[in-house]
């Protein structure tokens, strides 16, 4: 399930995590790391593919030091409690914005 969190009138995270669970959704796709959505899914079993806001993209490829603090405040800090399946690099519109293309590929090299 994907679950953007750009929108109005969203419900709380918690009960989107009891939402996924009552339909056995065991897997979902954040957008972006918003602490709230990481703190409900702590020890659900929910597996987790964590966006990258498209606003990142470029300082995750330029900025070591920025790339190390993003990974270790959205991803190793709930890492004991959540399943990472994988970290996605951009949204659904990057291929629009060719000025972010260019950056795509060393973001994610500086998210290793």
């Amino acid at each position: 399930m994907s679950y953007p969190r750009n929108a109005d009138n969203l419900p709380k995270a918690k009960d989107v995590v009891a939402l996924c669970k009552s339909h056995n959704v065991w897997r979902i796709r954040l957008h972006d790391p918003r602490h709230g959505v990481l703190q409900a899914l702590k020890n659900t079993g929910i597996k987790v593919i964590l966006g990258v806001g498209n606003d990142d993209i470029m300082r995750l490829a330029t900025d070591a030091r920025f790339a190390g603090t993003w990974v270790r405040r959205n991803v190793l800090w709930f890492t004991p409690y959540i399943n990472f399946r994988c970290i996605a690099v951009g949204d659904e519109n990057i291929l629009a914005n060719t000025a972010l293309n260019q950056y795509v590929l060393p973001a994610m090299i500086g998210l290793n």
